[in-house]
């Protein structure tokens, strides 16, 4: 499966408010929202490239081109997090050692 097939199955299963019905292993019945962000630009690409001498795999290269991380499955409280290529940088930063060009 691509990329795009398994968000396209994802976003048919979605409701119009982005909301769907799921059941937890216990059972329980609970309504959780899935939100994208915008996809980001091939420039935005190359800066993140360029800034962390990272390549990104094929497979993430085209996700982000959909959309930019998102939250997945949001109940209000918790939520499965996909950053964003900002999110990514300030991970980046804070927690590896690794050098950050600036361009």
């Amino acid at each position: 499966m691509t990329i795009e097939s398994i968000l396209s199955s994802l976003n048919r299963r979605l409701e119009k408010d982005k909301n769907i019905t799921l059941q937890r292993e216990n059972g329980e019945i609970l309504s959780v929202t899935c939100y994208w962000n915008s996809p980001v630009t091939d420039q935005e690409l190359k800066e993140f490239s360029l800034k962390t001498n990272l390549i990104l795999p094929k497979d993430f290269h085209s996700f982000l081109k959909l959309c930019n991380g998102g939250k997945l499955f949001s109940d209000g409280v918790d939520y499965f997090e996909l950053f964003n290529l900002k999110e990514m940088l300030n991970y980046l930063k804070a927690n590896c050692k690794i050098r950050l060009d600036t361009v």
